[in-house]
């Protein structure tokens, strides 16, 4: 078995048979207090690290978990051991769903941010028309969210760094 530096120590993951531990690395399911490294809240609580909080932090940028386990465990083996156990078994399906709405946020933004950008503000508006509607939580009206985008959209276009760019365009394509 490999362990990688990580957050955590050997001593601190396994027994001193050598076995993982699962139950006793959390507050919530321990006996022994002390020995507890993780809580299962959504926050640091008695100097024990949430480990919600960490996979959201990691597994936002990095959806395979890797380096959310090499940097925690410093073994990607104990990370996927521990998922599969019943103290976390419930919890993961609710924090992938929750890292994917955070990632997809993350990436809207960055579709926005590029609509300042000169070069590809037509390209991010045009992707915002098509296919912002996507993106919005829960049942919405599939016909009011595209209105709603269309909007924001008609925005950007009717801006004038918008107007000056497409009559720059157009003047480029009188001269070819």
């Amino acid at each position: 078995m490999k362990f990688r530096m990580a957050l955590f120590k050997k001593e601190q993951l396994y027994n001193v048979m050598g076995v993982r531990k699962t139950r006793q690395l959390f507050r919530e399911f321990t006996q022994n207090q002390e020995e507890a490294i993780f809580t299962i809240k959504r926050y640091d609580d008695y100097g024990c690290y949430s480990l919600c909080r960490l996979y959201l932090e990691f597994a936002v940028d990095d959806p395979t978990e890797v380096s959310f386990s090499e940097h925690l465990f410093g073994d990607h083996d104990f990370w996927m051991h521990l998922r599969g156990t019943y103290v976390l078994k419930d919890l993961i399906p609710k924090w992938e769903a929750e890292a994917e709405e955070l990632r997809i946020s993350k990436q809207i933004k960055n579709v926005l941010e590029s609509t300042l950008n000169e070069k590809s503000r037509l390209q991010a508006a045009k992707f915002l028309l098509e296919h912002g509607h996507r993106f919005r939580p829960g049942k919405t009206d599939g016909r009011k969210a595209k209105a709603e985008n269309r909007e924001r959209v008609a925005d950007v276009i009717n801006s004038e760094a918008f107007a000056a760019d497409i009559e720059r365009l157009s003047e480029f394509g009188k001269l070819n």
